[in-house]
């Protein structure tokens, strides 16, 4: 047993060292943000309260939905509520433990990388490097502090390209990972949707490789989740993609000029925005063509992933929304870790004397700026990765006094009453009303209306009113001359009161403002606002006609 234990540190010692720098770096962030927030926790952004709001509606009420009277797809995911409510079935619903779960998925998915690089034969030394690099460079810690199904996708989405291009390396298909590879390939989607940009090249290279079954049954298997999802939305009058994605996706002709995310609609996200993923995927080309001059083959696992890579990283790029907030680049974190993944793998490969020994050798002046344009990413990466470390408290400090303060003011005085909104994650979760949604994610008549374009003034009192909308809190200079200035709120809305918030990082805005949409409201919501502000955090600038 001691001699097993003492063989296992030798071997495993980068992953040790690894998971110590993701746990403390995670432990001393987790501090931060307790201390700014006044000994609560609270996450980077409002979107994980909507999936702890959808799972919390499903254990307590059957619901699938944002709020516990009605159906809604509101969320990213369609497994990641579902694992939440399996949770919450045990455990009750607490906030801590979307946290937890990303803290141990982030150290499965350091363990499963470990794992495949020892089985292509990756040095203790590169090994290192290369899972410091998917800590810091991702970066997982702040990934984590988002509490959403990201570390998943990551671990999914590395395994599934490994064993895909193990397969398509083969002749023959080897049963045990061949199962894996179909479990895999639903399990993406049923994550993120994003995984259809993994699987479509996959499916391509089996069309190329004459592999019928592989190529259809396994694209088949990946839109499984999609239809079945989708046929169970349109039955309650939502659309076929989650409203998430319609708003947030870079879709065609959907939604035009309208939602959250790179805003690119009808084209590529080629931007400054971008340059940590685009210096990647260059990177990862230029070493494609090192690669494929060294080996002259192209069914190769590592040329293989690079190629699976780089038609995923410009699907991404093309019709997925990418860095959503300043250094919080979630929805490409998938893609960082892949490209870090594959780069390592393949940089040995290249490297690797055993390879190619008699190759004829490029001349000097080209491997240097190869190597040059190789090395490029890791400056754009830890420039954006820095960024979001150092954000981490900052931002749950401004999703504590602003989101979560909107949540714990409708829970203790509009519980079970409708109210508008523009950010319905933590308002649903804390407070349990009758969200309507004016972004769209969580009310269907909003959707539907957004479907075609703007909602108009006249539109958006009609919608409030017919949901019996008493009042509104809303980021009301995003209706003056922010995103939504062609919209307007109605003039009868009675404006209360405001709250500022101070170094906004992530929120829409600074300031959140408080309607009275039926003018016999203004009185009790005055009296409310002056009631919950005794217990705002100092730091919130008051407002209105409530302070005296």
């Amino acid at each position: 047993m001691h001699l097993s234990l003492k063989a296992a540190a030798r071997t495993c010692w980068p992953l040790i060292l690894a998971l110590i720098a993701l746990w403390v770096t995670v432990g001393r962030l987790y501090l931060l943000c307790l201390r700014g927030d006044g000994g609560h926790f609270v996450y980077v952004v409002d979107d994980p309260y909507i999936h702890m709001a959808i799972a919390k509606n499903l254990v307590l009420h059957g619901v699938w939905g944002v709020t516990p009277y009605r159906f809604s797809s509101s969320a990213s995911s369609i497994i990641w509520p579902l694992l939440l409510a399996f949770v919450y079935l045990v455990f009750g619903p607490h906030e801590i433990i979307s946290l937890i779960l990303n803290v141990l998925l982030a150290s499965l998915a350091l363990g499963v990388v470990h794992c495949l690089w020892r089985k292509v034969g990756l040095p203790s030394g590169y090994a290192l490097f290369g899972l410091i690099g998917m800590v810091f460079l991702t970066p997982l810690p702040p990934v984590i502090f988002t509490g959403m199904e990201h570390t998943l996708q990551i671990v999914v989405t590395i395994a599934f390209v490994y064993l895909a291009a193990g397969e398509l390396a083969r002749e023959e298909s080897e049963p045990k990972s061949s199962a894996w590879l179909w479990v895999l390939a639903a399990l993406g989607t049923l994550v993120r949707y994003e995984a259809l940009f993994v699987a479509f090249p996959v499916c391509c290279l089996f069309l190329l490789r004459r592999r019928w079954r592989y190529a259809f049954g396994l694209g088949a298997v990946a839109l499984a989740p999609v239809v079945i999802y989708g046929a169970v939305a349109v039955a309650h009058g939502w659309s076929w993609l989650p409203a998430s994605i319609l708003l947030k996706g870079n879709v065609p002709s959907l939604f035009r000029g309208q939602g959250i995310g790179s805003g690119n609609y009808g084209g590529f996200a080629w931007s400054i925005r971008t340059a940590h993923v685009l210096s990647l995927l260059v990177a990862i080309l230029v070493l494609f063509a090192l690669w494929l001059y060294k080996e002259r083959s192209f069914w190769k696992r590592s040329g293989l992933m690079m190629v699976i890579f780089a038609v995923a990283a410009t699907l991404h790029l093309r019709f997925a929304a990418v860095f959503a907030l300043p250094g919080f680049e979630r929805y490409e974190a998938y893609l960082l870790a892949l490209g870090i993944f594959v780069a390592v793998a393949a940089g040995f490969d290249h490297t690797s004397p055993s390879a190619q020994p008699n190759v004829r050798r490029l001349p000097t002046v080209v491997e240097v700026a190869a190597a040059c344009l190789i090395f490029l990413p890791i400056g754009a990466m830890w420039h954006i990765a820095l960024f979001a470390l150092e954000g981490v408290p900052t931002a749950s400090r401004n999703i504590y006094e602003q989101d979560y303060q909107m949540g714990l003011f409708l829970g203790r005085f509009y519980r079970g009453v409708p109210v508008a909104v523009n950010d319905i994650g933590a308002v649903s979760y804390l407070g349990d009303t009758r969200v309507v949604d004016l972004q769209g994610l969580g009310t269907l008549d909003v959707a539907k209306v957004r479907s075609k374009g703007f909602l108009s003034e006249q539109q958006i009192d009609q919608l409030t009113k017919a949901n019996g909308v008493r009042m509104a809190i809303l980021f009301d200079r995003l209706f003056k001359n922010g995103q939504m200035a062609r919209e307007g709120l109605p003039p009868e809305w009675v404006k209360v009161g405001e709250w500022r918030i101070l170094n906004n990082l992530v929120c829409w805005d600074d300031r959140v403002a408080f309607f009275a949409v039926d003018p016999s409201e203004k009185a009790r919501l005055t009296e409310a606002l002056r009631q919950f502000a005794r217990q705002l955090p100092p730091d919130i600038e008051q407002s209105g006609a409530y302070v005296r």
